[in-house]
């Protein structure tokens, strides 16, 4: 069972609710930059964390991001291998999916910035997709129709190419 806590901890129980890991996520910041977040919840893991088999190899890693924007992929043993910093916090899951069909899976992740990320399996940013409207829900790919879709705080669906580019937008009556 894996589950994030509002102190930036990322813990692992057996089915007998014995601890098999924690994954500390907490970043240290300066206090200047601690003048403009909420001490309490800035290392929050709000969204659900994520399996995935990045490599191909079949061990699957661990996916999850904190409210600071830091993207972490874990290891199945807990070891970092690797981590991204978004420009905002991260509340909605991570969409893990190979979007290009090159059998190697990308993650797409919304961000408050405003931004919808486009990670490789590796945390390296392919593209980012300017929705200039925070982004708290999880993005789904329409694989058949290779669309990207997410809503955003404007109360707007979004939908976009696989390449970043605006296919269509719906307004709706209030945030997503």
């Amino acid at each position: 069972i894996l589950f994030g806590t509002k102190n930036g901890k990322l813990i692992v129980i057996d089915k007998d609710a014995k601890i098999r890991w924690v994954f500390n996520a907490q970043e240290s910041m300066s206090q200047v930059e601690m003048m403009f977040v909420d001490e309490e919840s800035v290392n929050s893991v709000v969204a659900a964390p994520v399996l995935a088999d990045l490599e191909g190899n079949g061990t699957r890693q661990v996916i999850f991001a904190s409210e600071l924007g830091v993207v972490y992929a874990l290891n199945h043993d807990g070891r970092l291998f690797w981590k991204f910093a978004c420009g905002g916090a991260v509340r909605g899951a991570i969409e893990i999916v190979d979007i290009n069909n090159d059998q190697i899976p990308e993650l797409l992740i919304g961000c408050m910035d405003g931004f919808l990320y486009v990670l490789n399996h590796r945390g390296k940013l392919l593209w980012k997709y300017n929705a200039k409207s925070p982004i708290e829900g999880s993005p789904l790919v329409v694989p058949k129709l290779k669309q990207i879709v997410f809503g955003d705080n404007d109360g707007n669906i979004n939908s976009i190419s696989i390449e970043g580019k605006l296919l269509w937008q719906y307004k709706t009556e209030g945030k997503i």
